[in-house]
C-alpha cells in the first residue's frame, strides 16, 4: 500500500476510536441514570413495603377488637 491509502486509513481508525470512547461515555451515563432510577424505585417501594406492614398491623389490632366486643 502507498503511504496515502495507509494515511486514510489511520485517520478512519482513529475517527472509529474517537466514536467509540464517545458512545462508551454516552453509555455510562445511561447506566448511571439507569443506577439512579432503580434507586429511586427500590426507594419507592421500600415506602410502600413500610406502609402495608402498617396497614397489616392496624387491621391486626382492629380485629383483635372486633372479635374482643363480639365476644361480649
Amino acid at each position: 500500500m502507498n503511504d496515502n491509502v495507509e494515511s486514510l486509513i489511520l485517520e478512519q481508525l482513529r475517527l472509529m476510536r474517537g466514536d467509540m470512547a464517545a458512545m462508551q461515555a454516552q453509555i455510562e451515563g445511561l447506566e448511571r441514570k439507569m443506577d439512579e432510577s432503580f434507586s429511586d424505585v427500590n426507594g419507592r417501594i421500600d415506602g410502600l413495603v413500610l406502609m402495608v406492614q402498617l396497614l397489616a398491623t392496624h387491621v391486626h389490632h382492629v380485629e383483635g377488637r372486633v372479635e374482643r366486643l363480639e365476644s361480649r
